[in-house]
């Protein structure tokens, strides 16, 4: 990597004496450094270094798994510097991406994860998002099913909520809470606890209580996905959860400050909570979504909006004890009515998929 990068200078050093680039009679800087990179990724695909690692890595010798995983933090931070000053590059830049990806299939998940945390203690908030993208990619396409890695990924929710709780950059954030949503889809139902304690955080005043719409988006279909997942353990969260979900519906309608995606992220988090929990959603709680309800169907929303929320309304209908919501609907009849023909057939399509 040290000579990848020297070969990509202005004035090479190291490079110049080794292998000639910059003289006159000396090979093309670029295919030079597509050479080494492609000769890192034969190398990491020995299964006699894979080995050694093994043992390296699992070794009670901490101080030597603790260079193995220094050198693979800082080949990997090389490599993720190098993939983004040469983009324009395309056979670099595809070399590059190949080295990566052996690089990250060289390693198991725990050993992947101990990586990033290393790279994490790093100062660029820009390497920490890229590292944290690399870790979402990995867990969508991994297969790790054995304990070690199930609980490995568990106990890093600990960690993406520090970086929740602490650090401003909202695509950080944003990075974080996308992870933490993997982690829970994969692994979840082996610790439920510890996804309650990262669904609090996502809930709370540090990203779903943010003013920036991204983070509120991912930080509310992640609640929905963590609902899916472990359905009535996710009922401490609810008292942060359900209010600040109402309070983002409402916002998402205002005449002036529509937001779509925000919209119907909520109906999705509404959904999970009708299917799973259906029984922890008080009259309050029904006056004000069918209110809001009432509301959405009376503002210019597109069709993709209206049938988000019917399907939520329907689910309602369903799941919901019918006593509570045919009283609601009483209740709140004259509120819908006022707001013209359409929202009132809200209520109607309620009451039909009851009867």
């Amino acid at each position: 990597m040290s000579l990848v990068q020297d070969a990509l200078q202005p004035k090479p050093t190291i490079s110049r004496i080794l292998l000639g680039i910059g003289s006159e009679d000396g090979r093309e800087p670029h295919k030079v450094a597509v050479d080494l990179l492609q000769t890192l990724s034969h190398l990491l695909k020995f299964t006699s270094l894979g080995n050694k690692m093994v043992q390296y890595f699992e070794s009670d010798d901490t101080e030597d798994a603790k260079k193995v995983h220094s050198l693979f933090s800082g080949m990997l931070e090389r490599l993720l510097a190098l993939g983004e000053s040469v983009r324009s590059i395309k056979a670099i830049n595809i070399a590059c991406g190949d080295a990566l990806a052996t690089l990250l299939g060289t390693l198991s998940l725990v050993d992947f994860v101990d990586t990033i945390e290393v790279l994490l203690q790093r100062p660029k908030d820009n390497l920490r998002r890229q590292v944290l993208r690399l870790l979402e990619n990995r867990l969508d396409n991994s297969n790790d099913r054995d304990a070690a890695s199930q609980s490995k990924a568990l106990s890093f929710l600990s960690v993406l909520v520090g970086i929740v709780e602490t650090f401003p950059d909202i695509l950080l954030k944003h990075a974080a809470v996308a992870c933490m949503e993997k982690i829970s889809e994969k692994y979840g139902k082996k610790n439920p606890e510890k996804v309650v304690e990262a669904a609090i955080v996502v809930a709370g005043d540090k990203c779903m209580g943010l003013a920036d719409n991204r983070i509120r988006i991912m930080g509310t279909l992640c609640l929905a996905s963590m609902t899916e997942v472990i359905a009535d353990a996710i009922i401490p969260v609810l008292p942060v959860a359900l209010p600040r979900s109402l309070e983002l519906l409402q916002s998402s309608i205002q005449a002036k400050e529509q937001n779509p995606e925000l919209h119907d992220a909520i109906y999705s988090l509404l959904s999970a909570l009708f299917v799973h929990i259906p029984y922890m959603i008080s009259s309050e709680d029904l006056d004000k979504i069918l209110c809001l309800s009432s509301r959405s169907a009376h503002v210019s929303l597109s069709e993709d909006c209206n049938i988000n929320r019917q399907e939520a309304l329907q689910l309602l209908a369903k799941r919901v004890d019918a006593k509570e919501v045919y009283n609601a609907v009483e209740r709140n009849w004259h509120f819908s009515v006022s707001n013209g023909s359409k929202v009132s057939l809200t209520y109607l399509l309620i009451t039909d998929t009851r009867g």
